[in-house]
């Protein structure tokens, strides 16, 4: 059996160059001809506009600033800060590493949050909050449970969606902001990142002095155990030559 099909085209006349005021009447003639789907999709989007602008729950955003001292502080190896310098590198650096999954395991741990089931569905982002005004009006699926690995994936997704590092200027000040749904959690974990840097930098300065003295430490038992040697060295060429001085005293 064969099937017609029909295409519906609509055809769009190149504007006249004529005049101004024949290209503005061509103009009305589209929008006249396309009225009904431009008035559709501004309905669409004013009908999302007003869903998000009523169901959307209130964001909040805290602030932590860490302080950089470069004449005390060395933040790794081979970083120098000369005086009245600003090293970007260097900073950026240290951006990235407040931003790093390990800060971010630290303060999963230190919170829970990896066991707190409404942090891991909270967006705070924009997208976010709209794919949760838009499941108000969906039916609820039953979730799963996620495994504990899943869950710190799942928390360290959010931590890293939600958080904003910046230099501030041209400063040794770094500016942290976290966003949430609740005040007392922004600032919670705001100031938990921070922490969790700090920490971070002192364990990586502890794990580095101490390989430091375990090499110092085994370079001195390597060279106590050289000096024994040294020491059993010569009193063995003593003990020789006091056996060779009696012989040769027997001889004559």
């Amino acid at each position: 059996m064969l099937q017609a099909t029909k295409s519906f085209t609509t055809e769009i006349d190149a504007p006249p160059a004529s005049s101004p005021r024949e290209l503005v009447h061509w103009a009305l003639g589209i929008v006249r001809r396309q009225f009904v789907i431009i008035t559709s999709v501004a309905l669409i989007v004013a009908s999302l506009g007003a869903v998000y602008t009523f169901t959307a729950p209130p964001t909040y955003t805290a602030d932590a600033t860490i302080l950089i001292d470069p004449r005390r502080v060395q933040l790794f190896q081979g970083a120098t800060f000369a005086e009245g310098q600003m090293d970007t590198p260097a900073l950026e650096s240290q951006i990235e590493l407040v931003k790093s999954e390990p800060v971010a395991l630290r303060v999963i741990k230190q919170l829970r949050l990896a066991d707190d089931a409404a942090f891991l569905r909270s967006d705070a982002s924009p997208a976010g909050v709209l794919r949760s005004a838009l499941h108000l009006f969906a039916p609820n699926e039953p979730s799963k449970p996620l495994s504990e690995f899943e869950a710190t994936r799942s928390a360290v997704g959010v931590l890293a969606k939600n958080l904003t590092v910046n230099r501030v200027g041209f400063s040794y000040n770094l500016a942290i902001k976290y966003r949430a749904l609740s005040p007392d959690q922004a600032a919670q974990i705001a100031n938990a990142i921070a922490d969790s840097y700090i920490a971070e930098q002192l364990e990586g300065k502890y794990q580095t002095t101490k390989r430091a003295t375990e090499w110092l430490q085994g370079r001195i038992e390597e060279l106590n155990q050289k000096r024994a040697l040294a020491e059993r060295a010569v009193i063995d060429f003593k003990q020789e030559k006091k056996h060779d001085c009696r012989r040769w005293q027997a001889f004559k």
